[in-house]
Parts: structure tokens; C-alpha cells; sequence
């Protein structure tokens, strides 16, 4: 090709051969074709794992040094992402000549370690969940308790997994969250009342305020209503809460029904000086229980111009259908109507009882009217 130097690369060189010798002439002509090397190229690599840097595959040619161009699906730069890509390498090395090297580049999702914590709580009233850590840190996950993504509230036992999301990355752990009850208290009040025909439940409070719970009578579920003794048992029912039984006496207690004979004494017009007493006012026990009486006392506009006389209730108990009775003397101390009355405290739940009375002095009556 003009040059005096020999070639090296393959190619098609104009070669001429010209005669230099003294006394001599001559030269031939022609093309002188240097072939490209018979080269392979073979693909290594073909499986690597995410980590988020490009993953190119490695070449190797036969003979060593060939020039080549890889593509991945067609692209020349190396992926980055999970997936599968088809690789071609070509040679590109004029001196050389063989076939493509092709195969599948596959980049594998990278395994990553979730740890599970905080896997025993108690009961809140409250959304609870577990703590998840990642490794390498700061994967995104999603966590599901018993196949729910919701976080759980009540007291119980929730299959708990915790799987990467975070793309390029895979793994996973499975445990058990317990939510165990939360600890409660119940106390009983009221435990003593008084018999009147209704059932008589006791009072239960909670702590904390609104645990469901469950409340025996001797073994029974309803409240007693007759009078007794009935031990009473109170348990709570709530799974969200756990603590001891309460327990205590119901005690009904009879008490005294008083009956009064009469409840109104009128002593009519009585002279200044002079004193009228009434017949005997009778107070029967009509109750179950005994009736205690406290001291009867005169109240009222005129309690000076009244008195008590033999009066054997005042302080006293009485059995179930056992009486008393006592009399009222009326001295009037000025003239008109003279009004008073006899107040009966007792234990009877009705009470206090009164007896009303009534007397006059110096008054005239004509056809209902008072004449002065």
C-alpha cells in the first residue's frame, strides 16, 4: 500500500514487487489480504444479587485482549435493578472474528434479616404493635398481625409477620405477639340493706372504671330479695383485664312496719286549768324485723298544752307483731284552737309517723262558724 513496512492488521493491502538489482528491470503487482484471527468470547457472572450498584457481567476472550461491546436487553449500560436482562457480547476488534457470546443476566433480590421486638405487651385500650428492625437498616416492611395489616387492640395471641417491601430486597420473620390482660381490681359496696320485696343487687366498682364482670348470690346470677345471708362473688368477665375475685356478704335485714291506731286526737274545748286524756294510742309492729322506736317527742304551734302519759313505746323494740301504746293529756293554756302533734321516729323506712292533735278552749261553734 505504498509503504515499505510490513502490515500487521488484517486487511487488503496493494502489494508491489519492483526488481532493485543493477542491470536488471522489472515488478509484478497484486492485493496482499491479512484474515482476522479466529477469536471466542465466553460470559461469567451471569448471576449477582441487588445491592443497588450497576452489576455488569464479566467477558473473557480467547485470544486474550480481543476487543468487545456488551449490551443488556439491548442497552449498553450495565442494570442496576432485580430482573433478568439478555446479554450479548460482540466482538468489535477488526483483527479478530468469531460469534456473538450471549446469556441471561439475572440479579437476584438481596436477603435481608428482620428482627422482632416488643413481643409481649399488656393491654392498653390502644392500638399495640410490634418493633421491627431491618437489616441493612431502613428497609421499608409491612407488618400483618393474624393475616390483618390493622394493629390489634384486644387482650390475645396474633400470628405476627413482618415482610420487606423495600424493592431489591427480600426477607422476612414470623413470631407470636401477645397482648395479655391488663391487670383490674373490683370491690363490693352495699352489702347491707334493708328488706322491702325488691331484689337487692349489690354495688360493684371497677378500677379501671368499665371492666365487664359477673356477679353470684350464693352460686344464683339474680339478686336475692328475701331476707338472709347470701355470700356474693364478684368476677370479672372482661378478656382484657385479669385480676382476683371480689367476695363479701349480702346481708337483707327485716325491719319494723309501724302501725299506728289512731293517727288523729281530738280532745274537743277543754277549760283553762282543767285536763282531758285520751285513751290509749297503740303502735303494732306489722313488719318481719323488730321495730326499734326512738323517744316519741310533741312538736308542733302548741307542743306545752300536751303531754306524754304512760307511755311504754318510747326507746323500746318490738318484735314482729308485738304493740306498745301510750296516752296524751291536753291542758289548754290559752283560749282558741290548740294544735300540736306527737312525732314517732322508729327504724320503720316510712317513718318518722306522726299523731295529729287537736283541742280548744272557750270556743263557740254555731252551724260550722265560730261565734266570738
Amino acid at each position: 500500500d505504498g509503504s515499505a513496512t510490513l502490515p500487521t492488521d488484517a486487511g487488503s493491502y496493494p502489494v508491489v514487487a519492483t526488481i532493485t538489482e543493477p542491470g536488471y528491470e522489472g515488478s509484478a503487482s497484486d492485493t496482499f489480504v491479512i484474515e482476522p484471527a479466529a477469536a471466542t468470547l465466553s460470559l461469567d457472572n451471569l448471576a449477582q444479587t441487588f445491592d443497588g450498584d450497576p452489576k455488569p457481567v464479566t467477558v473473557t476472550s480467547t485470544p486474550p485482549g480481543v476487543a468487545y461491546a456488551v449490551t443488556y436487553d439491548g442497552e449498553p449500560d450495565a442494570p442496576s435493578a432485580v430482573g433478568s436482562y439478555p446479554v450479548v457480547a460482540t466482538i468489535t476488534d477488526s483483527n479478530y472474528t468469531g460469534p456473538d457470546a450471549t446469556g441471561t443476566l439475572v440479579i437476584s433480590e438481596a436477603t435481608a434479616t428482620v428482627i422482632l421486638d416488643d413481643l409481649v405487651q399488656t393491654y392498653t385500650g390502644s392500638p399495640l404493635g410490634v418493633t421491627v428492625t431491618t437489616d441493612p437498616p431502613g428497609l421499608s416492611f409491612e407488618v400483618t398481625y393474624d393475616g390483618s395489616a390493622t394493629l390489634p387492640t384486644d387482650a390475645g395471641s396474633y400470628p405476627v409477620v413482618a415482610t420487606i417491601t423495600e424493592p431489591g430486597y427480600e426477607g422476612s420473620a414470623s413470631d407470636t405477639f401477645v397482648i395479655n390482660p391488663a391487670a383490674a381490681t373490683l370491690s363490693l359496696d352495699n352489702l347491707a340493706q334493708t328488706f322491702d320485696g325488691d331484689p337487692k343487687p349489690v354495688t360493684v366498682t371497677s378500677t379501671p372504671p368499665g371492666v365487664a364482670f359477673a356477679v353470684t348470690y350464693d352460686g344464683l346470677p339474680d339478686a336475692p330479695s328475701a331476707v338472709g345471708s347470701y355470700p356474693v362473688v364478684a368476677t370479672i368477665t372482661d378478656p382484657n383485664y385479669t385480676g382476683p375475685d371480689a367476695t363479701g356478704t349480702l346481708v337483707i335485714s327485716a325491719v319494723g312496719e309501724l302501725l299506728m291506731m289512731p293517727t288523729w286526737l281530738d280532745f274537743g274545748d277543754v277549760e283553762i286549768g282543767q285536763s282531758v286524756t285520751s285513751d290509749f294510742v297503740v303502735i303494732e309492729n306489722e313488719g318481719q324485723g323488730p321495730l326499734a322506736l326512738g323517744t316519741l317527742t310533741i312538736q308542733g304551734l302548741h307542743p306545752d298544752d300536751y303531754g306524754l302519759v304512760e307511755d311504754t313505746c318510747s326507746a323500746q323494740s318490738l318484735p314482729s307483731e308485738d304493740f306498745c301504746g301510750f296516752r296524751v293529756e291536753f291542758s289548754p293554756l290559752a283560749p282558741g284552737v290548740r294544735e300540736a302533734r306527737v312525732r314517732v321516729p322508729s327504724n320503720d323506712p316510712d317513718g318518722p309517723h306522726y299523731l295529729e292533735l287537736i283541742g280548744t278552749h272557750d270556743m263557740i261553734f254555731h252551724d260550722g262558724f265560730e261565734l266570738p
